[in-house]
This record gives C-alpha cells, structure tokens and sequence, in this order.
C-alpha cells in the first residue's frame, strides 16, 4: 500500500460513526466491528482497510489506550477464485477495441496496460521521457523500486506474435498524441492511481465488459499471453517486473495447460478438433 493510500483509508476511519451516529472510542472497537467495515469491500480494498486497522490498533496499544490490538484476530476476505483481479480475454480485448477507437485516450490506456504489464501505479507516471535511444521503455517500480525495461519500439519486439499487439499501440499512440503524461487528462494534469483506475472501469463498462475488468487485470493477461509463446516464468518476470515467480505461475497455470495441449496434439489432431469446435457452434 502506498503512502497515499495508507492516508487515505487513514481518512476513512477517522470518518467512520458508530451506531448512534457518533465517533468510535479507541477502547470500544471490536474485532467483529473491524470485520463488519471490511465486508462490503473487494479483497483488494479489504486488505488495505486492514492494514489501517492495524496501524492504528497498534498505535493505541503503544500508546496504553487498549491492552491488545483486535485487528489482529482478523483476516483479509480472500478472494474467491483465489486469482484477484478477473484476468482480461482475448475476447475481453476485442470487445474493447471495438467500443473505444484508436484516438481515445481509454484505448490509448488498455494498450498501454495491456503492451507493458505495468501495475497501475507505475502506468500513470510513464512518458515518452522513459524511452531510450534504444527503443526500450525504462522505468522503476514505484511499489518494489525494482527497474523494468519493456521493448517499445518495432525493431525490439521480440516475438512475431507480439509485432500485431505492438501496432495497436504504436497507433493509439499516434492518434492520442499524449503529452509529457501518456495517461494524463485532456489539460495535461497527471492523474493519480486511483482517479485512473475509476476512470477506466467506467470505459469498461462503455465497453460492456463483465464486472471485475480493470487495468491490474490487463496485467495478467499479459503474462498469460507470454507464457502462451512458451516464455519461461523468468523471462516473463524480466518484462512485468512481478516479485516472485509463484505470481507468476498463478497468473500463467491456464495458459501453460492450453500451451501442452496443443503440444500434444498433431496437425491433423488439431484440425479435427477445430471442425468438430465449428459443427458444435452451428447446431
């Protein structure tokens, strides 16, 4: 969590009343009263929550307002496929594409989540200032402080079936013509995280996309469509910048299974398989 999100659920709990519409004494606050602040939030949301909680708890224990911390009794709502963020189709993409043109500046962000992996975060601060003379795009992970660097130019895409994913970008580029900000608003003005994160759910909605869609989703699929190409957990990790290899694996397991499918199959296997797919969709 970020110190900008840390104030901010700061904020909310200094806002929070309790039942009779007053404040919340230190002294009184229960795990269960924790637990029910946590339920109407995503696990995302939760988490952050949480760690304010025990921030503060600890704080009154330090201070000899309470004897122990509740917050620590309570666990994070896990979520439910154990994934997070809902991982983005290849028909996700599509529908995208189709609702919100090349000129755009939610196009302009889908690709530009979608091309670099990059977390949230990091994709508000990137510029045309964080290309090199070698066509790379070179930045530092505001959450690891960890260096990334992303091949942004044509000559550098490193796989034939990425060079049609890099042209969606190239132009959205183009077109857009952003300025010093590639996701700053029409005057500019650099957006924050979570101003680009509301912003863009709403284009997802435009777009007709299922509910959980969000631009750390564009991040999965990006390594899912690596590891499709049969990168190594490693290699992919050089180009989304995850922390450990075993996010990796969670984000990639589906991909490498259809990757061994077709491994196993011959040509001929394959072509059955695509007919009887075809004869299935017509009745």
């Amino acid at each position: 969590m970020t110190q900008t999100q840390r104030r901010r659920e700061f904020d909310r709990l200094i806002a929070l009343k309790d039942g009779a519409g007053g404040r919340f004494k230190v002294g009184e606050i229960t795990a269960d009263a924790i637990r029910a602040n946590l339920e109407s939030l995503s696990p995302g949301a939760a988490s952050n929550r949480l760690k304010a909680w025990r921030a503060v708890m600890s704080h009154a224990v330090d201070r000899s307002w309470v004897d122990r911390s509740p917050a620590h009794d309570v666990r994070a709502p896990q979520p439910k496929s154990g994934d997070g963020h809902r991982a983005w189709t290849k028909d996700d993409i599509e529908a995208f594409r189709a609702a919100l043109p090349i000129g755009t500046r939610h196009r302009l962000a889908m690709e530009l989540a979608y091309w670099t992996g990059a977390r949230r975060g990091d994709l508000v601060q990137l510029g045309p200032q964080h290309i090199g003379v070698d066509g790379w795009l070179q930045y530092r992970q505001s959450k690891t402080g960890r260096d990334v660097a992303v091949p942004f130019r044509a000559d550098q895409v490193p796989h034939p079936a990425l060079a049609k994913e890099w042209a969606h970008l190239e132009r959205a580029l183009v077109l857009a013509r952003p300025g010093l900000l590639y996701l700053a608003t029409q005057t500019g003005a650099p957006r924050s995280s979570n101003a680009v994160g509301e912003w863009f759910r709403r284009a997802c909605k435009v777009a007709g996309l299922p509910d959980g869609c969000s631009m750390h989703g564009l991040r999965k699929a990006r390594a899912s469509a690596l590891a499709e190409l049969g990168w190594s957990e490693g290699q992919i990790m050089a180009w989304t910048g995850h922390d450990t290899m075993k996010e990796v694996v969670r984000y990639t397991r589906s991909a490498r299974r259809r990757v061994m499918i077709r491994g196993a199959l011959g040509p001929s296997d394959r072509n059955v398989v695509a007919l009887r797919s075809s004869e299935e969709q017509k009745t």
